[in-house]
């Protein structure tokens, strides 16, 4: 491996953990102060001395990073509006129903949405003081935060001609297509195990410990323990804690209400249960997880049936 300025490091095993970086708005006016990207401390500490109550804060996409923004910014006084492209927020992440919670918990809580919105323009001279939409509709703003999503960093194994494909493409033991090079993280396309093997470019901090664990037990020349994907989201006093990939779900049974903000919804496909939301809900999350990671499954009609204990029907699942 040759680094800047010539010296060359000899390696057995090389791993790439080069991670992502935040999109950017490309448009006229990103560049203003008061536009901030939210991926390191180094940005919170540039919005810190602008998050005050009373200042007007715009939030561009209701994913995660934009929606725990948003609850920081109303739990301090900020008034506070959201763009998002869909017609929900978290479209990419969770079904309608669990959506709609987080949507109507949001405005509860005084935040405007603009779903369907697509930003135009920033205005303003050396700083922000409006975001234009593309139907005219401007919204006063003293500070933008962008919540777009990432790019991974790829430029390391592009240059070392490694395949890319929405990341370092590699194969369940995170090896790329040079056998002593291996990817783990935000950066990675490796497939899960638990799903199929469907490739996934996953952005956690369970994925990017995960890999680090399968590459040490490859190079060890041992096998490593995979767990189902998980996840987690602080918003308020709601946690939502996730396990398992619902994509390609085509039925949701529910534990626990909405209205008193602490449920869980189980994802099937077809009668497997491929994943979790709960809401509040940390029992359901736990079982579930176990009950991925041992590859068992419960039926739809017993997750749905509240009078017995989560703990009890993974107990019952795992002697089958």
């Amino acid at each position: 491996m040759r680094l800047e300025g010539g010296r060359e490091l000899p390696y057995d095993a090389l791993v790439l953990a080069t991670g992502a970086r935040p999109r950017k708005l490309s448009l006229a006016g990103a560049d203003l102060e008061g536009v901030h990207l939210f991926r390191t401390l180094a940005d919170v500490d540039a919005m810190k001395e602008a998050f005050v109550a009373g200042a007007k804060l715009v939030v561009i996409g209701a994913g995660y990073i934009g929606l725990e923004g948003a609850a920081v910014a109303r739990q301090m006084g900020l008034d506070v509006t959201v763009i998002e492209t869909a017609v929900r927020p978290l479209a990419r992440v969770t079904s309608p129903e669990v959506a709609g919670f987080f949507l109507d918990e949001h405005t509860r809580q005084g935040v405007r949405f603009v779903l369907g919105g697509q930003p135009a323009v920033i205005k303003g001279q050396d700083r922000v003081r409006a975001v234009g939409l593309a139907d005219g509709t401007e919204i006063p703003a003293d500070l933008v935060l962008t919540g777009i999503g990432v790019n991974p960093e790829t430029t390391l194994a592009q240059h070392s001609n490694l395949a890319v494909d929405n990341g370092v493409v590699t194969d369940a033991q995170c090896r790329t297509d040079d056998p002593a090079i291996f990817a783990i993280g935000d950066c990675a396309n490796r497939p899960i195990s638990h799903y199929d093997n469907r490739r996934c470019r996953l952005e956690s901090v369970h994925n990017a410990i995960e890999g680090a664990k399968i590459v040490a037990a490859t190079i060890l020349g041992k096998e490593a323990t995979l767990e189902t994907p998980w996840f987690w989201s602080d918003q308020y006093d709601l946690k939502l804690q996730i396990a398992g990939l619902f994509q390609g779900y085509d039925h949701v049974v529910f534990r626990g209400g909405m209205a008193d903000r602490a449920f869980a919804a189980f994802y099937y496909k077809g009668d497997r249960l491929i994943a979790v939301d709960a809401v509040n809900r940390p029992a359901e999350f736990l079982g579930v997880k176990a009950l991925l990671h041992k590859r068992l499954n419960v039926a739809p009609d017993v997750i749905a049936d509240e009078s017995r204990p989560m703990k009890e029907i993974v107990a019952a699942a795992s002697k089958t």
